[in-house]
């Protein structure tokens, strides 16, 4: 499990691991910490780029400092990305009874034309 610091956490994120290391949890699950620094991210990176960022590289983001506010804030971000991802499992869903459906092939024109 990786997580990308937000710059103003990387003093924790350090204490957090020792704290894992000393409890015995680095021993059951790999965890990697990595700040700002090393992903060659600025500290005024914005929260679209951060979140992309992370999903890009398969990432968990620790932080305490994402705006809240606006169309590039984190949690805008977020939502966009979770309307896409229902948006996509409807179409898939609907797709996968258009499929069951089928009897002719003017069927299948009717149904790409209704999805499309």
């Amino acid at each position: 499990m990786t997580f990308l610091v937000d710059f103003n956490l990387d003093g924790y994120a350090l204490l957090f691991l020792g704290i894992l290391t000393k409890i015995g949890w680095l021993e059951l699950v790999s965890i990697r910490f990595v700040t700002f620094r090393e992903a060659r991210l600025l500290m005024d990176a914005s929260d679209r780029l951060v979140w992309c960022y992370a999903q890009e590289n398969q990432m968990m983001i620790l932080t305490a400092n994402r705006n809240m506010k606006g169309e590039d804030s984190l949690k805008q971000v977020m939502l966009h990305r979770k309307i896409q991802q229902i948006r996509f499992l409807y179409w898939q869903l609907q797709i996968s009874i258009a499929l069951t459906n089928l009897t002719t092939e003017s069927d299948v024109l009717s149904i790409l034309l209704r999805l499309f």
